[in-house]
């Protein structure tokens, strides 16, 4: 199981962290145009996971690129 949150890294840039539960591993960071403001939101669209943030910017969307 992996939990994913919003917060800053060491230089207070904005990223989406996703860290494996079990260990506390870092398994990957996003950088995000602005701080999150609210809660985050995920979705399946056509087989594709998103998660939508709330910016100091507005709303935003993204998705890991796939494997293929």
């Amino acid at each position: 199981y992996m939990l994913v949150y919003a917060s800053h890294d060491s230089d207070r840039t904005p990223h989406i962290f996703a860290v494996d539960k079990a260990s506390g591993e870092e398994l990957a960071r996003v950088e995000i145009p602005s701080d999150n403001r609210y809660q985050m939101m995920t979705y399946m669209h056509e087989g594709k996971q998103y998660i939508v943030i709330s910016t100091n910017g507005g709303n935003f969307a993204m998705t890991l690129p796939s494997s293929d």
